[in-house]
Parts: structure tokens; C-alpha cells; sequence
């Protein structure tokens, strides 16, 4: 998926799970479209059958990579930033 991203998707999220982006978005320093745009790309990838079996698994394992690169980032962030989009959203 190396063609520009100019289209736009829409995710139909809650209140919850769009909390649970915009801090993972906060996590992992990406805006809520590139965290969302990475992980379906990738996603993609790993699921397009016009691919080769291990092109697949490749993107399966970057996939697994990303994960747990997120993992490790929400682990770092403090908990001051992680509840950035929980109290904006609670106050509302």
C-alpha cells in the first residue's frame, strides 16, 4: 500500500473505543488516522490473498511487531498523558 492516502474512511467507534484511539494515538505519537490507517493497511496485507503466502505472514508478523510496540509504548507513557482523552471526554 504505497499509493498516496488521500480517501477518506469512516470507523464507527463509542465514546469508549474512541478513547481507548486517541490514547493509543497519544501512546504511540501518531494521529487517530495514522494509527487507524497502519494497523488496516497492514491488516490488509496480511489478509490479501492476491499476495504470496509469505508475504502474507510477513505482514502478519509486522502486524504482531505493532502490537507489541504499542504494548511497550502505553507501558512508558505516563498515566497523566493516558487520561488526556478519558477527561475530555468525561467532561463533556
Amino acid at each position: 500500500m504505497d499509493s498516496p492516502r488521500d480517501k477518506t474512511v469512516c470507523f464507527m467507534l463509542s465514546k469508549e473505543e474512541k478513547a481507548a484511539v486517541d490514547t493509543l494515538g497519544i501512546c504511540t505519537r501518531l494521529t487517530r488516522s495514522a494509527l487507524l490507517a497502519k494497523i488496516t493497511t497492514i491488516y490488509l496485507n496480511a489478509t490479501n490473498e492476491s499476495r504470496s503466502l509469505e508475504e502474507q505472514r510477513a505482514s502478519e508478523n509486522q502486524l504482531l511487531e505493532f502490537i507489541e510496540e504499542t504494548r511497550l509504548a502505553v507501558q512508558k507513557t505516563p498515566a497523566w498523558q493516558k487520561q488526556i482523552t478519558t477527561k475530555t471526554n468525561n467532561s463533556k
